[in-house]
C-alpha cells in the first residue's frame, strides 16, 4: 500500500507523493506444515506489514517537514528589504540568494538552483553564478510559475526535467510588499530529486530495504532501476516492466520456495 501526504501548511498549494517503502531482502523461513504454517505465515506477514505502514508514516512526515522548511527559509528571503523594494537583480539580491542556497544546501537538502523571477516573470537573477547566463528567461509558460501566479501562494511541482536538463521538483515563493500588496516577483528553487530523497534511506540498492517516491501524477521520484524517474507508475511501459505492478519488484528477486518476500508502501 502507498501513504499519501500532504504538504500541511495554510498557504501552501499542497504537493501529494506517494511513498513505498520495499523490503525485497526480508525473508520468512517456514519449517512446519498445514494449517500451522499457514497461521504463522499470516501473522509475521500482518506484523512486518505494520512495521512498515508505521515507517511509512514516519518516513513521510520528516519529509513534509524538510519541504516545510525549504518553504520557510524561501519566506524569509522574500521578507528581505531588497526584495520588498523589487530590487531583484542587484548585488545586494545576488548576495542574499547566494546565502539562502547556501543555507538550504548545508541545513536541507541539495538544490539545483536558486533564482528571481520578476513581476514578469523574468529570470533577473540566479545563484550559483555559473547559471547567469540563464538570465533574461521567460518562464511565464513553466507549469509550477502558473500556479504560483493564479493562487499567488507557495507552490511544489510534480517531478520534471529542468533547464538544465537534470530531473527535480520545483518550488516557487511568492514576493509580496508586505505594505502595498503589490505582486513584486517570485522566488524559485529546485531540490534535485535523487538527492532529496536519498537522505532518508536507500534509493538504489534493491536487495536492502528501499524507498520508492511517486510524484502526485504518478511518475518516479525514485527508481530502482533509476531509469524509471520521470516514467509514469500507470503507464505502458513500466506496466509492461512491472507485470502491471501487482507486485513492482517481484521481478528483481523472485519469491523461493520457503521464504516471503514482502513489498509494501
Amino acid at each position: 500500500m502507498s501513504l499519501l501526504f500532504q504538504l500541511r501548511k495554510p498557504l501552501v498549494t499542497s504537493i501529494m507523493i506517494s511513498i513505498l517503502i520495499f523490503s525485497i531482502a526480508f525473508g520468512l523461513y517456514f519449517f512446519s506444515r498445514g494449517s500451522a504454517e499457514h497461521s504463522i505465515r499470516e501473522l509475521l506477514f500482518e506484523q512486518q506489514k505494520q512495521r512498515q505502514v508505521e515507517s511509512t508514516k514516519s518516513l513521510s512526515e520528516q519529509i513534509e517537514s524538510d519541504l516545510d522548511r525549504v518553504i520557510m527559509r524561501l519566506e524569509l528571503l522574500a521578507r528581505e528589504p531588497a526584495l520588498q523594494n523589487g530590487e531583484l537583480g542587484t548585488q545586494e539580491a545576488s548576495e542574499l540568494l547566494k546565502q539562502a542556497e547556501s543555507d538550504i544546501n548545508s541545513q536541507i537538502t541539495s538544490i539545483d538552483t536558486l533564482g528571481l523571477l520578476n513581476s514578469s516573470n523574468i529570470l533577473v537573477n540566479i545563484s550559483p553564478d555559473e547559471f547567469r547566463s540563464y538570465i533574461g528567461l521567460d518562464r511565464s509558460q513553466t507549469g509550477y510559475v502558473e500556479e504560483v501566479n493564479k493562487s499567488w501562494q507557495p507552490y511544489i511541482s510534480s517531478g520534471f526535467t529542468g533547464a538544465l536538463g537534470r530531473y527535480i521538483i520545483a518550488i516557487g515563493v511568492p514576493i509580496t510588499n508586505l505594505e502595498t500588496g503589490r505582486h513584486v516577483g517570485i522566488i524559485t528553487t529546485a531540490p534535485l530529486t535523487t538527492k532529496f530523497f536519498e537522505r532518508y534511506g536507500n534509493i538504489l540498492n534493491v536487495n536492502a530495504q528501499f524507498i520508492v517516491a511517486l510524484d502526485r501524477d504518478g511518475k518516479y521520484l525514485t527508481a530502482a532501476p533509476p531509469e524509471l524517474v520521470g516514467k509514469d507508475f500507470f503507464g505502458e511501459e513500466v506496466q509492461k516492466l512491472t507485470n502491471g505492478n501487482q507486485d513492482v519488484y517481484r521481478r528483481l528477486q523472485p519469491v523461493q520456495r520457503h521464504q516471503l518476500a514482502l513489498g509494501t508502501g
